[in-house]
């Protein structure tokens, strides 16, 4: 899978994360997929607060016509969407948890 910078300077943690994304994708069922689909596979690194990644596809005929740029840019937005609440959750989680084993001492 390519890198694809959007915004901030790749720094350690955002080649660290294409790294690890890169393993993940070459390690599940993609790699049962027709090698030319796993190599218009790109994840997508954004940097501010901390790295967060995305994939996209480079969508070629005759696909495009159904995963278009719209469609791809709804799924980016989804997908953040969920790694967002996913973050929140295992935050609270830790709270929670560290609130527990505080009141246990």
């Amino acid at each position: 899978a390519a890198a694809t910078k959007r915004r901030g300077a790749f720094g350690s943690s955002g080649a660290d994360a294409v790294a690890a994304l890169d393993r993940a994708v070459r390690n599940s069922n993609a790699c049962r997929l027709y090698e030319g689909a796993v190599q218009r596979l790109k994840v997508v690194v954004l940097e501010g607060d901390g790295v967060s990644f995305g994939l996209d596809y480079d969508a070629q005929p005759p696909i495009d016509a159904v995963v278009d740029a719209g469609a791809r840019e709804f799924y980016a937005r989804a997908f953040s969407a969920l790694r967002s609440r996913r973050r929140v959750e295992a935050r609270l989680t830790d709270a929670w948890r560290s609130l527990a084993l505080a009141r246990l001492t």
